[in-house]
């Protein structure tokens, strides 16, 4: 639990702090993104969750159960202890972050507030891979594959699966474009200020009519 949680908030020093030590900062993310408390409360309860003591299980739980009202009204975040979710997450700012049951989540993603990763038909969330970055209000639903280094533009609605390294937005969520080399917004890495024209070009934004498939345009199946 605790290396997990070093992992997270190390990851929030190398994306809000320039890498700064994370006992340094811890004060002023306590205030700054109250969601690192969700965060920490949420491997709080995965540890509850997965303890092989019965004896040692019950306290735990009770003490996770105990603390998360005020873990949640403080975060705005909820993280059910049945999701899986790798070391490195950061959830900037607070408020509206929801995370379902069985959601895998990969190593060192990145969550603006008011994502929701949630199941509406199937028993269990979606799989997510690592250096995934979610824009403000981005909501993913059921059981859809999100592969690595994937960029999900504020306010996406997906509801399938996205392959590796693509950049998608809209509601319902649409491919714009492929990730440039060196690019990962879930590490402070974006483009270089420029004209729009140099790094998206028109035929991967162009709109094809329903079920015409584009040669520059990958399967969001």
């Amino acid at each position: 639990m605790f290396t997990n949680i070093t992992a997270d908030l190390r990851h929030y020093a190398r994306y809000c702090y320039r890498g700064k030590s994370i006992w340094k900062i811890f004060p002023h993310l306590l205030l700054a993104h109250p969601a690192v408390v969700g965060i920490i409360w949420y491997r709080l309860g995965r540890m509850a969750w997965k303890c092989n003591i019965p004896a040692w299980k019950q306290v735990l739980q009770f003490l996770y159960i105990l603390g998360l009202p005020c873990a949640r009204i403080y975060s705005g975040v909820q993280i059910h202890p049945n999701a899986d979710v790798a070391p490195g997450l950061a959830i900037l700012h607070s408020g509206g972050v929801v995370i379902a049951p069985g959601t895998r989540i990969g190593p060192d993603s990145l969550l603006h507030h008011n994502v929701n990763l949630i199941m509406y038909r199937d028993a269990h969330g979606p799989s997510i891979g690592a250096h995934f970055y979610a824009g403000a209000g981005v909501i993913v639903i059921d059981n859809v594959t999100i592969e690595d280094d994937v960029t999900a533009g504020a306010g996406s609605i997906i509801t399938k699966s996205i392959p590796r390294n693509a950049v998608v937005a809209g509601a319902p969520a649409r491919f714009i474009r492929f990730r440039k080399p060196h690019e990962q917004p879930s590490e402070n890495k974006t483009l270089a200020k420029r004209p729009v024209k140099e790094w998206i070009s028109t035929k991967e934004t162009t709109t094809y009519p329903e079920g015409t498939p584009s040669k520059n345009q990958p399967p969001i199946s």
